[in-house]
């Protein structure tokens, strides 16, 4: 029994800014959430998400270990991951993009450009009807 939703992966060490995101993207229903890198991999692996934003900073396991992580997990590699951070900086962007990020906004985020950019990487790589039925 699946879900006609897509399945969202909230990943902040500030339950404060998790709240808020998931209260931005509250018409996806299908939210989880992690505060540690661990918890984060654990909870990915268990069921795997279709996108995941995730926080650069965090303590332990920083943002861009974690997406490098998710990017040699080849049940995970797919998944679209968007950096929330509160670092602005074309740096932080950089190592963003070159860890595996399919994209980058920074806090505090505006909501309809959340929403847009969830919105565009779902399109990209989210299917509520499973493969495209290629048959001719």
């Amino acid at each position: 029994m699946g879900s006609n939703q897509p399945h969202l992966l909230l990943v902040d060490d500030d339950i404060a800014a998790i709240q808020v995101l998931g209260r931005i993207l509250a018409h996806y229903p299908e939210q989880h959430f992690a505060t540690s890198g661990d918890e984060a991999l654990a909870q990915a692996r268990a069921r795997r998400p279709d996108i995941i934003l995730l926080d650069a900073d965090m303590p332990g396991m920083s943002g861009f270990d974690l997406c490098r992580l998710f990017k040699r997990d080849p049940a995970l590699m797919d998944v679209p991951v968007i950096f929330t951070t509160a670092h602005p900086s074309v740096a932080f962007e950089v190592s963003a993009f070159d860890c595996g990020a399919a994209d980058f906004v920074a806090k505090p985020v505006a909501p309809d450009h959340l929403r847009a950019r969830v919105r565009a990487h779902l399109q990209d790589t989210w299917n509520p009807s499973g493969p495209a039925d290629t048959a001719e």
